[in-house]
């Protein structure tokens, strides 16, 4: 959040996929006078579809806003959505990312993050 909340106000985003055979996402965030500058995290696990490899598969994550003070700083407030695409590599069994959490970047610095495909894959493989 780039401003605080009104006194009093807690602000609540909570995000959603469209696709939960493809991806889920962890529980609400909330934010007030407190803590709103504290980066929070939310959650992505890619899920299999049960339908072996059906290839890349986007799909969108939503973020609903709700303010408990009417006429509050955020009351009313919309939050973006996030595309994302789950990729289905043949012959990977897991793709690793680390650090696993704690991946805030501001703007204008960088941090290093490792991926590792497991597994034993049968060709080269690209994430984007």
């Amino acid at each position: 959040m780039d401003s605080p909340p009104s006194a009093g106000e807690t602000v609540t985003i909570t995000p959603s996929s469209n696709d939960v055979t493809e991806g889920t996402v962890s529980a609400a965030l909330t934010f007030d006078l407190s803590d709103y500058e504290t980066p929070q995290f939310v959650t992505v696990t890619p899920g299999a579809s049960g339908d072996d490899n059906d290839g890349d598969v986007a799909y969108t994550i939503t973020n609903t806003v709700s303010s408990n003070v009417g006429g509050g700083n955020y009351d009313g407030e919309t939050a973006s959505s996030v595309s994302v695409t789950n990729a289905n590599i043949d012959g990977v069994d897991v793709v690793t990312v680390s650090p696993s959490s704690g991946i805030f970047i501001s703007e204008g610095n960088n941090q290093a993050i490792t991926i590792a495909a497991l597994g034993g894959p049968t060709a080269d493989v690209t994430l984007t």
